[in-house]
């Protein structure tokens, strides 16, 4: 079967918010590495400089995993493959859940997650998977 227009469209932007999460911690290691060292000079504040460098380095893992995540679900999604056909709908019911924490704000993110539950539920979407 060929694969649904919109779940190319949603795997892209796996690859592309994966994309971002990497060069973001990438950029957090740096950043840490930067403030860590100018912190460390101050002989008042050397273990603030430390506990800096290791969250920011904590923080730098978990977005790398993120960006892993967003990865390894594009090429799920990609090829067709029933695990990520649920883990894209635990997902954005998840960020449903989330997104209802701060309404009326997130009312854009509510929508965009629930289009993509109810995509996901499509009869031809759903035999692709």
């Amino acid at each position: 079967m060929k694969r649904p227009t919109g779940v190319t469209v949603l795997a892209i932007l796996d690859i592309a918010f994966g994309a971002i999460m990497a060069i973001g911690a990438l950029g957090l290691v740096a950043l840490t590495r930067l403030v860590e060292m100018n912190l460390s000079e101050f002989a008042d504040l050397p273990s603030f400089g430390l506990l800096m460098g290791a969250i920011g380095s904590m923080l730098s893992v978990v977005l790398l995993a993120i960006a892993a995540v967003e990865f390894l679900l594009a090429w799920g999604l990609l090829g067709g493959k029933g695990w990520a056909w649920t883990a894209t709908i635990v997902f954005s019911a998840i960020a449903i859940a989330i997104e209802l924490l701060s309404l009326p704000f997130s009312l854009v993110g509510i929508a965009v997650n629930a289009l993509v539950i109810y995509y996901f539920f499509r009869p031809n979407v759903k035999a692709f998977f």
